[in-house]
């Protein structure tokens, strides 16, 4: 080896150069012999064969003949690959299609016109990644081919899987009912299938690129960004809710969105989304809704009736009294006037006399009582119709302030028909703010509790009746009593409905919100009134319901709402703004 040193002027000028030559071989030692050559060559070349046969390669080359001069490597004996089938043409080896044999034909030729080529083709029932290159001497001259195959059947196949897996999502995507989006962690549609454009009334390409709060409703978008938010810092993988997206034509869309973040390479920033059209569901529900009322409405009927009916009788009455006392009044007056002296004469000395069958102080004492009464039976009747126009007034589709004292009173005034023969029903209401939420379900919660407690109430005596029947012992036949308080305090308003009744047993209270599950008899019960309470309380206005209960000594039902003051007040200022 040499290193060349250059001489420089003073000018910069290269003036020539020194040179200092080091023999390689170690001091002391001659250099090696052509047969030692020989045998290092010899050495290295065996453990280059050793090594590339233990590789699952194949090594191979061909002369510029085509004659096969190296074939090399454990992949050989793996595919069943003889030297005798080497010999052969390369493009025979590959029986499997004509179109791998063309394919290694053309990539032949252009590994023997110098240009190193890649292909993957089927070999054996496996996949083969060949890699040509030309073999040059020493003059650079392409001498050959030089060729390296690997088995990347594993590697195939999972490409095919995921082709496959692709084309189904892919056909999914695009037939599916249900709307389907693909969304970024920073909140933008990347992609949407056509049932969810249909939905909200625009072609897909409309939607790609919008960011997803502006298709909420303006209700609904802080919601969405914050649920969204959640995702995208980490603390939620997804999430299930139901949301309001805006149409076209601005009309709400009442969906159930279920958000799932994509953990697979090259997605982790993106999220699937499925949506479901929920306006029909909604609609049903609001006619369920309905017809439980009507089903609510038409067990009170006859005590709504009767209610109604005793205030109305005694108005009649005294109506009818009124207009005696009117008549014995109107024949006071009369006499009176027949001693009314003319225009210029002298005031009679002898007072006009009272028809003996008036009794005149009784009537003036009277009347006003009687008028009164009236009144105040006006009153009853009055707040009876208040009350069942409350109670039967349609919800909005969205959440509005509610006043739980009075829906409290107006539900009290409703059952009273059911209490009033074995329970005394006693409210003690305490300030609370406005709630947001749907009026005419909570009057169903109110009122389900109240008869369900009149219920429980009555099937004690009932009870107790049996036992002083069968032991002869009489057992307290006192009335029974209903406590419905209210009170709020700094995040949640509570209610609570607390009876004296017969209790629920502990098997008996882990089924008591389950649809149609009932322990009264036919006709009584359907099952349903807890199921409803249920899932107005929890799922409609996002709060929890508590049951504590002793058998035979009562039960207490207690509901806590979350305060939503500032949301309360917007939507009352907005509801004042409509009106």
């Amino acid at each position: 080896m040499r290193n060349v040193l250059s001489v420089v002027t003073a000018a910069g000028l290269v003036a020539g150069g020194v040179a200092i030559g080091r023999r390689l071989c170690k001091r002391g030692r001659p250099p090696a012999s052509p047969r030692e050559k020989a045998a290092r060559s010899s050495r290295a070349e065996a453990e280059l064969r050793q090594i590339i046969n233990s590789l699952p390669i194949a090594v191979y080359a061909y002369d510029p003949d085509g004659v096969l001069v190296l074939a090399e490597g454990a992949l050989l004996g793996q595919l069943g690959v003889t030297r005798d089938m080497l010999a052969r043409p390369m493009t025979e080896l590959f029986t499997d299609a004509a179109d791998s044999a063309q394919t290694m034909r053309q990539q032949l030729e252009q590994a023997e016109a110098g240009i190193s080529t890649v292909t993957t083709v089927p070999f054996r029932g496996r996949w083969l990644q060949a890699r040509l290159c030309p073999r040059r001497d020493p003059d650079r001259a392409v001498a050959g081919v030089l060729g390296v195959a690997i088995d990347v059947t594993a590697r195939v196949q999972a490409e095919q899987s995921l082709r496959t897996s692709e084309t189904l999502f892919r056909e999914v995507f695009s037939q599916a009912q249900v709307g389907m989006m693909i969304i970024s962690l920073d909140g933008l549609v990347s992609q949407v299938n056509a049932s969810f454009a249909a939905m909200l009334g625009y072609a897909p390409e409309e939607l790609t690129g919008c960011r997803i709060s502006t298709l909420c409703h303006s209700d609904a978008a802080y919601d969405a960004c914050r649920r969204h938010w959640d995702l995208r810092s980490g603390q939620s993988s997804g999430y299930l809710t139901e949301c309001v997206y805006r149409h076209r034509d601005g009309s709400p869309v009442c969906v159930r969105i279920t958000i799932g973040r994509l953990t697979e390479a090259g997605r982790s920033g993106t999220a699937l989304a499925i949506v479901e059209d929920l306006r029909r569901v909604k609609q049903l529900e609001v006619e369920l809704r309905h017809a439980q009322k009507l089903e609510a409405v038409g067990m009170l009927a006859a005590g709504i009736a009767h209610e109604i009916n005793t205030p109305i009788q005694f108005i009649g009455d005294n109506i009818h009294f009124l207009a005696d006392a009117f008549g014995q009044i109107t024949r006071v007056l009369t006499a009176a006037q027949r001693f009314e002296p003319a225009a210029g004469q002298p005031v009679a000395a002898k007072p006009a006399e009272v028809p003996e069958d008036v009794d005149l102080p009784w009537l003036l004492d009277e009347v006003p009582v009687a008028a009164k009464q009236s009144l105040d039976g006006v009153a009853r009747v009055a707040s009876i119709v208040k009350a069942m126009r409350n109670f039967g007034h349609p919800d909005d589709s969205h959440p509005t302030p509610i006043d739980i004292n009075a829906a409290v009173r107006d539900t009290a005034v409703i059952a009273r028909n059911e209490h009033k023969y074995v329970a005394d029903l006693h409210l003690d209401l305490g300030p609370i703010p406005l709630v947001l939420g749907f009026p005419s379900e909570f009057h169903q919660v109110m009122l389900n509790l109240i008869v369900n407690a009149a219920h429980a109430v009555a099937d004690l005596a009932t009870k107790n009746e049996c036992l002083e029947g069968i032991v002869g012992q009489a057992e307290d036949t006192r009335r029974g009593s209903i406590l419905v308080r209210s009170w709020a305090d700094s995040t949640s308003a509570h209610i609570s409905v607390a009876d004296d009744g017969c209790g629920i047993d502990p098997d008996t209270r882990k089924h008591i919100f389950d649809p149609f599950f009932t322990t009264k008899e036919v006709g009584r019960g359907t099952g349903q009134g807890l199921t409803i309470v249920y899932n107005v309380v929890v799922e409609k206005h996002h709060g929890t319901i508590d049951v504590d209960s002793t058998p035979g000594k009562g039960t207490v039902f207690t509901i806590h709402l979350p305060l939503c003051l500032q949301a309360c007040q917007e939507q009352q200022a907005r509801l004042q703004a409509v009106d």
